[in-house]
């Protein structure tokens, strides 16, 4: 399996369960919501060059493998609320890039968190470039954009990798 394999199996799979544009999902603490899911017109060859050149970067295959399918997409919205859980278009990049930190490029928020990659990691052809934080705090999650990616997806939107550090004691209090 290369990097991208899973990608489009992963976006295709939760195209096919939106069920007139929305599901059915079981989140945590037993709530249930309709959710509606928004993709964008894939990335067209020409502007993802132009978008490399215009902030000098290459971006990994899987990476480019999402934007070929989808140039960013909203996952999970809450169709009475709306949600948080936002993958940059490249135009969205480019508004959000700090151009004095070519280290990390923002390229999603989910409920708060800002997800990056780490540009160091991905020019030294690291497979683990995917970074949570933000104002320069930056933490590793240790993979790469399509397993964060697939992971995001099957926790229906949810913030997974807050998981290993929840204890019982921290869950019911935050609740």
């Amino acid at each position: 399996m290369q990097p991208g394999d899973i990608i489009g199996r992963t976006l295709k799979s939760l195209k096919d369960r939106l069920e007139h544009g929305h599901l059915q999902l079981q989140v945590e603490g037993g709530y249930i919501y309709e959710a509606k899911c928004t993709f964008y017109d894939p990335v067209l060859d020409y502007d993802l060059e132009q978008f490399m050149g215009k902030i000098n970067v290459q971006l990994p295959v899987d990476y480019i493998q999402f934007l070929k399918n989808t140039n960013g997409c909203r996952l999970f919205d809450d169709v009475m609320f709306g949600g948080e859980a936002v993958l940059f278009s490249l135009q969205e990049i480019i508004k959000f890039h700090d151009e004095n930190n070519n280290d990390y490029l923002k390229i999603a928020s989910i409920y708060q968190d800002k997800i990056y990659f780490d540009m160091k990691s991905i020019s030294n052809r690291q497979g683990n470039y995917i970074m949570v934080g933000d104002y320069q705090e930056y933490r590793p999650l240790n993979m790469n954009f399509e397993l964060w990616f697939d992971r995001l997806v099957t926790s229906q939107g949810a913030k997974f990798w807050e998981w290993t550090w929840d204890s019982a004691e921290h869950y019911y209090k935050r609740r």
